[in-house]
């Protein structure tokens, strides 16, 4: 059996419980390797699709909307973030 699990470091004592609940007694084999998170994102066509429209809108002031530092801490505060 295979399986691929990805996981930030912070997140590896529930893995580690998961894979006691997953494999039991099974001696496994670990290969560990560090992801390109940018080629992750850009696997998908429809999310790299929507990640250059939206990078074009930056870099061309469309369909964006601009805050005051004060603008932002207000929406903050009504959000409860």
């Amino acid at each position: 059996m295979t399986t691929t699990y990805q996981i930030r470091p912070d997140e590896m004592e529930e893995f580690i419980d998961l894979f006691r609940k997953s494999f039991g007694g099974n001696v496994l084999k670990i290969t560990v390797e560090a992801m390109d998170e940018t080629n992750y994102l850009l696997s998908d066509p429809a999310r790299a699709k929507r990640l250059e429209t939206a990078a074009k809108n930056v870099r061309t002031n469309q369909n964006t909307v601009s805050l005051t530092f004060d603008q932002l801490q207000e929406l903050e505060q009504r959000a409860s973030i």
